[in-house]
């Protein structure tokens, strides 16, 4: 069960509503770290843009930006967050002759970090 859950002051948050969050929060052991985890909500916002692709996501800075609706710098920002609290891996791709490729972005999902 999500700690307190049943205490939201939600306006107009039904018992079933309530119940169906709790639910949903109890069954998926992802959104129940989030939620008990020390992100920042930006950073809970570029994980689950991230989470929301298959597999491994290549992409650029830029790219992450527009689907997370915010400048460049700080997607930047929120992805070095994530990976220096060990919610994701960051593959840094060259192409020839040395040029920067978009990065390789990786989820940690069987081992990130756990709410006490």
């Amino acid at each position: 069960m999500v700690p307190g859950v049943a205490s939201l002051p939600l306006p107009g948050l039904t018992d079933t509503l309530r119940q169906r969050y709790t639910s949903v929060m109890d069954r998926d052991p992802l959104l129940a770290a989030l939620q008990g985890s020390s992100l920042s909500p930006f950073e809970r916002l570029m994980f689950l843009v991230l989470a929301s692709q298959e597999g491994p996501v290549i992409a650029s800075r830029r790219t992450l930006a527009e689907w997370a609706g915010c400048s460049v710098r700080a997607a930047g920002r929120a992805l070095a967050a994530l990976e220096s609290k060990g919610w994701i891996t960051v593959k840094r791709r060259m192409g020839a002759g040395g040029t920067s490729l978009s990065n390789e972005y990786r989820l940690k999902i069987a081992t990130f970090p756990r709410a006490a």
